[in-house]
């Protein structure tokens, strides 16, 4: 099982250093939190394919990964517990949550981005079957994502999201 999180920031600009500048910005806060993100071009061709019909030079592309080495965010988003625990539940809550809070603070940071006006988030985007996007502000982000995983008896959910400020 692999599990694929990207999605395209849309910004309001379309001057190309103002967008390399918030780039190496994203980049640098993703670094800080661990979090492995590619961007533009550097995307997955399942990432890139998705979003070639709407992107634009008003776009920018991203996709999360457990690390600059991997491919996909299965360690984030998926994390291993020993199934015999007594506190699978508690652990697993306690594990994904921190996952969660990582993404959600790197997110915020971009929202923060005065250019920045919205981004489009698709979480296990791999399994993606439709294209019901759910509004939401960043602020409710975290807890939206963990109410879907024990909705869905803690399995990764599948999700497309426009967070907004």
């Amino acid at each position: 099982m692999s599990i694929g999180v990207c999605g395209r920031i849309k910004v309001i600009s379309d001057n190309v250093n103002e967008l390399v500048e918030s780039a190496y910005s994203i980049q640098k806060c993703a670094v800080e939190k661990r979090i492995g993100l590619k961007m533009g071009g550097n995307v997955s061709r399942n990432a890139y394919d998705m979003y070639s019909k709407t992107e634009s030079k008003n776009t920018i592309l991203f996709e999360v990964t457990d690390s600059p080495l991997d491919n996909y965010s299965d360690t984030l988003f998926f994390p291993t517990i020993d199934e015999n625990s007594n506190n699978y539940e508690q652990e697993f809550s306690y594990k994904i949550n921190r996952s969660i809070q990582k993404l959600n603070d790197l997110l915020q940071i971009i929202m923060d981005n005065e250019i920045v006006e919205c981004i489009y988030l698709d979480f296990n985007y791999l399994f993606k079957d439709n294209e019901k996007i759910v509004d939401i502000k960043i602020d409710s982000l975290s807890k939206f994502i963990l109410s879907k995983y024990i909705e869905e008896g803690y399995f990764t959910p599948v999700l497309s999201m426009r967070i907004t400020k």
